[in-house]
């Protein structure tokens, strides 16, 4: 039945794709002013007001020397929006009585275990683990060159393959919030022992396909190169397709239409209206998250629920505030899309009277990023 009043909900919204809200001449414009501020080769955005679909565009370009325009269809790598993509698959297996939340995640480890540590292994959690609580290192993930270079996801959990970092304990379990891309990887191999299945495949088939999300994958194919955009470095230089064995935290590709059926089902999750046992997604649980999602308590007591996402040339910011069924989807092929996003969507919190702005690094601390990642430079750790 689950299923049933999800796929209606999809039929309902899809309907609306060729509307026109009341912002989405202004926020075109802005759109485009900020590229040419930014310099941002490509752009793809879905605006989102009462619940329906009324800006979804593409600007610039996927590839800049062939003058392939971007799409609302291109592939972007999504980056740390992974995570609330991956929570909902964590949680359905909570949901069909498969997984505890609070449950120690060693129960479910099979393939690899959680490191020897002074502290209390049975403290880490799912709960803990989505709520970046879990006292899991190392907070991010830079990605590999190649498949061939990309070790599987228990050399990635040892840090047994070049370019690996392997998970650590490096705070007490249930403490304090540290946000820990590890935790995610140490999840994804929980749920691939726990359903004997590939973590892609999983997601594919019990939240990506039945939610719509058909351009959408955990998984690089070399058959997606056409529609994937190419990322582009703070110099407007190609950079390589960085892969990630680490797919839960980092791994997700999807597009701007895609990412904008998901915000509608997590919009109909908050209202009660599907899967009412995923609602506590939003319920903060340490430092400002919930499962999988940034949490912010507006001025006026609404929310302001979504995920920012930064790898290796992708800049990707999603935004929601429920209680006026307003939703944002920015998508950048570029490592100057931080600043872009920052403002535009800042220029929306604004049309939607949040009270509130978010914070990213500036144009300098962009060079100094990429230094780090160029170069791993000690001063810059």
């Amino acid at each position: 039945m689950t299923r049933i009043l999800i796929i209606m909900l999809l039929i309902v919204t899809l309907s609306f794709f060729g509307a026109q809200g009341v912002q989405a001449d202004n926020f075109r414009a802005r759109t485009e002013e900020l590229m040419e501020k930014y310099r941002v080769p490509g752009v793809a955005v879905a605006l989102i007001e009462k619940g329906e679909i009324s800006l979804l565009e593409g600007w610039g370009y996927q590839d800049q020397e062939k003058r392939m325009p971007v799409t609302p269809e291109t592939i972007f790598q999504v980056a740390s929006i992974s995570k609330p993509v991956a929570a909902v698959g964590a949680l359905r297996l909570v949901q069909s009585g498969a997984w505890d939340l609070d449950d120690p995640l060693q129960d479910y480890l099979k393939s690899w275990n959680l490191p020897d540590s002074s502290h209390d292994l049975r403290e880490i959690t799912l709960r803990r683990v989505l709520s970046h609580s879990a006292g899991l290192g190392p907070g991010g993930y830079l990605g590999y060159t190649s498949a061939k270079e990309k070790p599987s996801l228990v050399e990635a959990l040892e840090g047994s393959a070049p370019g690996s970092r392997a998970v650590e304990i490096v705070a007490t379990p249930g403490q304090e919030f540290r946000y820990s891309g590890g935790g995610y990887t140490v999840l994804e191999q929980a749920l691939e022992d726990l359903t004997g299945r590939d973590f892609a495949d999983y997601m594919s088939e019990e939240v990506l396909q039945p939610l719509g999300m058909k351009d959408s994958t955990f998984n690089w194919e070399e058959k997606m190169a056409g529609q994937v955009a190419l990322p582009y470095s703070v110099y407007n230089g190609v950079l390589p397709n960085y892969l990630f064995a680490e797919r839960a935290a980092a791994g997700l590709y999807s597009t701007a239409a895609d990412l904008a059926l998901f915000l509608q089902y997590a919009l109909a999750v908050f209202e009660g209206a599907v899967d009412p046992e995923l609602g506590e997604m939003f319920t903060e649980q340490a430092g400002g998250y919930g499962l999988g999602w940034q949490i912010t308590i507006l001025p006026d007591g609404r929310h302001l629920l979504g995920h920012g996402g930064s790898n290796r040339g992708w800049k990707a910011n999603m935004a929601l505030i429920p209680e006026d069924g307003a939703g944002l989807i920015i998508l950048t092929n570029s490592d100057r899309g931080m600043p872009f996003y920052r403002d535009l969507t800042n220029y929306w919190l604004e049309k939607n009277s949040a009270g509130h702005a978010i914070e990213t690094p500036g144009r300098i601390m962009m060079y100094l990023i990429d230094l780090y990642q160029r170069f791993g430079l000690w001063f810059l750790r």
